[in-house]
């Protein structure tokens, strides 16, 4: 669940900065919300599903162990599960500062909650602040904008490219005077 969310919301980073669509700020940022909260919810209900499973665990464990070794008399429902810690899982145990910060599961909780309001936001970000994409009036209107311009720089080049037809008088010099007749 933790990845397939986490891909989701890549994808959707992808496809509001590639396609860039209009969207409402407060509808993106409402939907983003809602997938944080849904992985909070997932998050919370599989840790307590996994605590629950590993402490029947040991009580299996240890019952089994207790029918192998003394007989058939299982000990009561209400044995505490550090009273029935085996031999085994004492030599395994982790210190008990480590052991107490690692039994919340809330680093755990946070850790998994903060990459996903992490990559939430980064697509709110990326969404926000997208380029949207030319619409096809848009379009159109710069081709023909473009079509003007070309037409006047041609316009401008052929003036250019024209010789001049323009004569200038052929100055005096002087002792060239021409006297009248």
């Amino acid at each position: 669940m933790h990845l397939a969310l986490w891909t989701l919301l890549a994808a959707a980073a992808y496809a509001l900065t590639t396609q860039a669509p209009t969207i409402d700020r407060l509808i993106l940022g409402a939907s983003l919300a809602f997938f944080v909260g849904v992985h909070f919810v997932f998050a919370v209900k599989i840790h307590t599903g996994q605590i629950l499973e590993q402490d029947l665990s040991i009580v299996y464990r240890h019952h089994a162990e207790f029918i192998l070794r003394e007989g058939t008399t299982i000990p009561s429902a209400d044995a505490s599960l550090e009273a029935l810690a085996t031999s085994r899982e004492e030599r395994s145990a982790m210190p008990v500062k480590l052991k107490a910060f690692f039994k919340s599961y809330f680093w755990w909780l946070g850790s998994e909650l903060s990459t996903t309001v992490l990559i939430a936001a980064a697509v709110y970000f990326l969404a926000v602040s997208a380029v949207p994409r030319a619409s096809a009036d848009s379009v159109s209107d710069l081709k023909r904008e473009l079509a003007q311009v070309t037409h006047r720089l041609d316009a401008a080049e052929a003036k250019l490219d024209r010789p001049q037809q323009t004569q200038f008088p052929t100055p005096a010099l002087p002792g060239d005077a021409k006297t009248p007749k």
